[in-house]
């Protein structure tokens, strides 16, 4: 089915007024793994065993109801700490991470995540994955990415992850510029900052069990517009590393390509 799209950004538009949002946004995107994720999950394999000997500690800004960019992480950090704006998001979370019944099942991400990683995916590799993960998820977070200190309790880590969100909290170019900087002050000096975003995308769609679907709005981001904005908000130049992705099978979704990126803060010695 082709979804046409009518709405515009809103400035004002916010997600504790969507009814229902998390368990629409799984169904609607993760009931089976779309060619926008194998690409963040090389990403996020490759720079994590680079980084691994650091073990370093780690959290996920706006992680909405989803778990399938921290199984790709976990081997390779210390721990990891979560952190959303919906308290629902994080129920989502937190059923997962206690092995409930009613738990949405990321098992066919774990087995991708697995074979990216050149192994076989196998009942008992699974099983061992969301164990890993289970043990490093340590504190689960409400916040606020509009906010200059997005979490209350905390300031700063040396991993700071993010995945498509701050275009999607900040729905115009200027508002996706300040979200981008109060997720940047969480990252520590000599830190880094992983992110996908949705690329060239005023809108997507929100699926409804009844049919009815929203369009969503969406900051319109290129590129280019990212790596001016990481340059801007201080990372190392040389560090920032940016993948274009084109998504053909998800342009009815509204999402034409994503961006993957990462940038590495300078450390306190140099400022």
């Amino acid at each position: 089915m082709v979804f046409e799209s009518t709405s515009e950004s809103d400035p004002k538009f916010d997600f504790k007024n969507i009814k229902l949002f998390a368990r629409r946004y799984l169904e609607t995107y993760y009931t089976g793994v779309n060619e926008d994720e194998p690409p963040i999950a090389r990403f996020l394999i490759e720079q994590g065993r680079l980084l691994s000997q650091l073990n370093l500690q780690a959290i996920e800004i706006g992680c909405g109801p989803t778990l399938h960019h921290a199984l790709s992480i976990a081997p390779y950090i210390k721990s990891l700490d979560m952190a959303d704006y919906l308290p629902d998001n994080l129920s989502e979370i937190q059923k997962w991470r206690e092995n409930k019944q009613d738990a949405f099942s990321w098992r066919p991400y774990t087995e991708m995540i697995l074979r990216e990683e050149g192994q076989l995916p196998t009942a008992e590799l699974v099983r061992e994955r969301d164990d890993t993960l289970r043990k490093k998820i340590d504190k689960l977070y409400i916040c606020d990415i509009k906010r200059s200190q997005p979490v209350v309790e905390v300031s700063s880590y040396p991993i700071v992850l993010t995945f498509y969100c701050a275009e999607e909290v900040g729905t115009t170019t200027t508002e996706w510029e300040e979200v981008m900087e109060n997720i940047s002050r969480m990252v520590s000096p000599d830190g880094y900052l992983f992110l996908s975003a949705l690329r060239d995308t005023p809108h997507y769609i929100l699926g409804d069990p009844d049919g009815v679907h929203e369009w969503l709005p969406c900051a319109f981001i290129t590129k280019e517009l990212l790596k001016e904005c990481l340059s801007r908000l201080g990372f190392i130049p040389e560090s920032i590393d940016i993948r274009s992705v084109d998504t053909p099978g998800l342009v009815n979704l509204g999402i034409p390509g994503i961006l993957i990126a990462m940038a590495k803060k300078p450390g306190t010695q140099n400022k």
